[in-house]
């Protein structure tokens, strides 16, 4: 669900729901054991909801490639497009101070960063930019309190789950036991939620068009594939880190 709203994107204008959480998902169990066909979960209640242009989805689909290269120019441009800047702050600043930041960020060779996606990337763009006090544009800020807040139920069901797990448990053994199968399930669990973002991002390339395609290929900006900051780039993606808790990975992720 998580990924069909969020990181799935066309050609074409897209709703979101911007009120997910357990209440607004509305399960067919016959579905689900298989005795018909159709679909398992419908979002309801559509009172608030996120209006994606044409426009905006070739955009997004734009960023998708770019966060792939690890092209911070065209990243830092997207991401201040409609911004508000404090004052006394001009657009060339903003995206002078950003872009030295992202820049940073992605090719030096003493930090770790997460595995870049849509949702990674504009995490890490926006504290960038709270750091020199700039406000992404609306769209933007609605879009991440509908992730934030889907975010935060998905990880209550999580603790409301593993908490009944614990609840009728008496003895040391026994809690150990079902600490590793819990820890065992929701690792599996938030991997493939990994692997499906992953997947789909790399999916809604082949959405544009031969001519986006074209132009993207021949956009200076972006990263040779055998270049030092390109390599460096995807190697600080899959350096080992310190351990995060589950909750906090799962934060992260959403």
């Amino acid at each position: 669900m998580f990924v069909e709203q969020f990181n799935k994107i066309g050609r074409h204008s897209k709703t979101l729901h911007a009120d997910i959480h357990p209440g607004n998902i509305f399960i067919d169990v016959q579905v689900l054991q298989g005795k018909k066909k159709g679909k398992i979960f419908t979002l309801i209640d559509t009172g608030n909801t996120i209006d994606l242009s044409k426009e905006q989805a070739l955009r997004t689909l734009k960023l998708t490639s770019y966060i792939q290269n690890g092209n911070y120019k065209d990243i830092t441009n997207y991401v201040l497009e409609g911004a508000a800047l404090p004052a006394g702050m001009t657009k060339e600043q903003a995206v002078q101070k950003v872009g030295e930041e992202m820049k940073t960020l992605f090719f030096d060779t003493k930090t770790k960063i997460d595995s870049m996606n849509n949702d990674s990337m504009l995490t890490l763009a926006c504290n960038v930019m709270r750091k020199y006090n700039i406000i992404p544009n609306d769209s933007q800020l609605n879009l991440n309190k509908a992730k934030q807040s889907a975010g935060n139920s998905l990880r209550d069901l999580a603790c409301s789950l593993f908490s009944k797990k614990f609840a009728n448990i008496d003895d040391t053994i026994s809690t150990f036991s079902v600490i590793g199968s819990t820890v065992k399930e929701a690792g599996v669990a938030f991997g493939k939620y990994k692997a499906a973002v992953k997947w789909q991002e790399f999916c809604n390339l082949f959405k544009m068009s031969p001519k986006e395609f074209w132009k993207q290929f021949r956009n200076p900006n972006m990263n040779k594939m055998n270049s030092k900051e390109y390599l460096i780039y995807k190697f600080k993606q899959d350096m080992p880190g310190p351990e995060k808790g589950l909750l906090d990975g799962l934060d992260g992720a959403l």
